[in-house]
């Protein structure tokens, strides 16, 4: 597609900038005009009651264990980190 020169580039904006607006009538039968009237019935929710879910002492101390080793093996780490960075030759 070539492109638009530069008087083609004025009279466009010209055209645009000096035309009203076109006004477009709609013809559409009266049983389309009406189709935006509907009603909703949405159904009441009762609140529901929730439980604390509970679990056995045997999971929240093995879940303990596991960090607490966690904890150990990242401390151990960043230790052996600063101390590899402060101690070998640069």
């Amino acid at each position: 597609m070539p492109k638009k020169t530069k008087k083609e580039k004025l009279l466009a904006q010209h055209h645009r900038v000096h035309l009203p607006p076109a006004v477009v009538e709609s013809r559409l039968p009266e049983s389309v005009k009406n189709v935006n009237s509907f009603h909703l019935t949405l159904p009441v929710q009762t609140p529901t009651t929730t439980r604390a879910v509970t679990g056995s002492v045997d999971e929240f101390t093995a879940i303990h264990r596991d960090l607490v080793k966690t904890l150990i093996i990242t401390g151990a780490i960043i230790i052996s980190e600063f101390l590899l960075a402060h101690y070998l030759p640069h």
